[in-house]
């Protein structure tokens, strides 16, 4: 709260350098995103006189000798700001009033605004955003649901992806674009990984991943999700003490890898076969 915000940007040379990278020092504090995009960055601007931490402005900066300077704030408001994506040409930034869309044509920038849908209810808001360079389509995430947010038609639409004959709903705990976005994995706390495809978001399938009995999930753990630049997830079961390795091809589990450990936390490090 006191804090002045930066931005570091820094490429594989200045980490096998040991460099500074690129810097970006503000004046004040938030709680705010920032998008790297080779010499240009697009990152938030808060007013140091409003109460909230969360800026409601996005500027575009390039890089100059090891710092961003300001080229130009739009226009365009996003009160509320929280969460950010990028594809490969767009970046996305949630609202509480919607979805502020940046696109980029080589050296120029363009800012536009997706209105919230008249269905969302007083408070409801895109907070998280989620894109990949292989579609033009992004995820939001409002109120615990997904929307597709389609910036051709400049549209929110609610995306099915629960089994309606489940009960208890399950809710998401993880999720992400896979398969060179031809696929979108959402984890769910009751095991379950549900595959939609990109191209209309219907659901391509249902992968029952943990058969441990949910009711002994040991406290304060949960399933985790690790996504690989190929075709296989990977899910933890710290009922059984083990790691999942999902074909997305398949629709199958093909390995459950057995630790000697409760699995917590995971994460993919690596470079996927060709």
């Amino acid at each position: 709260t006191t804090t002045p915000a930066s931005v570091g940007v820094y490429t594989e040379s200045d980490i096998a350098n040991n460099t500074a990278g690129t810097r970006l020092e503000y004046t004040t504090h938030m709680h705010g995103a920032a998008q790297g995009r080779g010499d240009y960055l697009i990152s938030t601007v808060r007013d140091a006189t409003t109460t909230s931490t969360l800026p409601d402005r996005v500027a575009l900066y390039k890089a100059e000798n090891g710092f961003f300077d300001e080229q130009e704030i739009f226009t365009e408001t996003c009160p509320g700001l929280h969460g950010s994506a990028q594809n490969e040409n767009q970046i996305a930034f949630g609202c509480t009033d919607g979805v502020l869309v940046i696109t980029q044509n080589n050296d120029g920038f363009t800012a536009e605004k997706i209105a919230n849908p008249a269905s969302f209810d007083a408070g409801k808001r895109i907070g998280t955003v989620l894109g990949t360079d292989d579609i033009m389509e992004f995820v939001g995430i409002a109120g615990g649901e997904f929307y597709s947010i389609n910036t051709s038609t400049n549209q929110l639409t609610a995306i099915n992806w629960i089994d309606a004959s489940i009960s208890p709903a399950p809710s998401a705990l993880s999720y992400d674009f896979a398969d060179d976005g031809e696929l979108f994995v959402i984890l769910d706390n009751q095991g379950w990984l549900t595959l939609l495809n990109t191209g209309d978001w219907s659901v391509k399938s249902r992968i029952q991943v943990i058969t441990s009995n949910i009711a002994a999930l040991p406290s304060g753990n949960r399933f985790e999700l690790a996504l690989t630049p190929g075709h296989i997830a990977y899910v933890s079961d710290p009922i059984a003490n083990q790691i999942k390795a999902v074909d997305l091809d398949k629709a199958s589990v093909e390995t459950s890898i057995q630790l000697n450990f409760v699995p917590h936390k995971f994460t993919w490090l690596g470079i996927a076969d060709p």
